[in-house]
């Protein structure tokens, strides 16, 4: 494989979030808050055994597989995560999170913005039917007092929002559902490209997919592509 920098448990609010069933930008970038909040506070280890995480140099993707001990079934998914990941320091300091377009150093308030701006609905397409809402900047700074943080993040968290909104997520997810297999409609095995309604489709699999197949056929550095059969 390409280098995995880093692998994680993750907790039980990523795991709602996943399991909840991402179905528009805002679902991912609400995982991609959630991920970065729970990566900026060290946590490898511990409670949090919902599942693995990684994280990939290479191509910039978030790889996560959630087996099912009880029915033996397993799904694996991957999407792009838009911040650099440092975890050089990783095992006596927190791992760092920057922006590629202005290398902005993350901070767990930023994220705390962000979360809190979610919360009002500011991406919602009835809130924003014509685009970003036209007060977004008195609003952020209406949260930066609300919270006590300094006016000069408002910029800071402009260049985030923007990074957040124009991201290629990339989704690609393999399902094992034996529950809701149907024939070649519904296969017990497939893949469902991309997220939304709108675009999303599937494409059947003749058989279970390991985890290690399905992060190898994205590892840019592989000579040959997987063949579907």
């Amino acid at each position: 494989y390409s280098t995995m920098i880093l692998k994680i448990k993750y907790n039980e609010r990523i795991m709602n979030i996943i399991n909840s069933r991402l179905k528009t930008k805002v679902d991912m970038i609400e995982l991609v808050v959630e991920i970065s909040k729970f990566l900026l506070i060290k946590s490898k280890l511990g409670a949090c055994t919902s599942g693995s995480l990684y994280i990939d140099s290479e191509s910039r993707r978030i790889f996560i597989s959630q087996p099912n001990p009880k029915t033996g079934e397993s799904r694996h998914f991957s999407f792009q995560f838009p911040f650099r990941v440092d975890n050089s320091k990783f095992d006596t300091e927190q791992i760092i999170l920057s922006t590629y377009s202005q290398d902005l150093i993350i901070q767990s308030s930023h994220l705390q913005v962000l979360k809190s701006l979610m919360n009002e609905s500011i991406f919602t397409q009835n809130r924003n039917r014509y685009g970003l809402h036209f007060d977004l900047s008195v609003l952020i700074e209406e949260k930066l007092k609300e919270l006590d943080l300094p006016i000069f993040f408002l910029g800071e968290i402009n260049d985030l929002l923007l990074d957040l909104l124009l991201f290629e997520p990339s989704y690609i997810r393999f399902d094992h559902h034996s529950d809701k297999a149907n024939g070649k409609t519904h296969p017990l095995y497939h893949f469902d490209v991309f997220y939304s309604q709108q675009t999303t489709f599937k494409v059947g699999f003749d058989s279970l997919l390991p985890y290690s197949k399905f992060r190898t056929m994205m590892d840019r550095t592989e000579k040959e592509c997987l063949f579907l059969k």
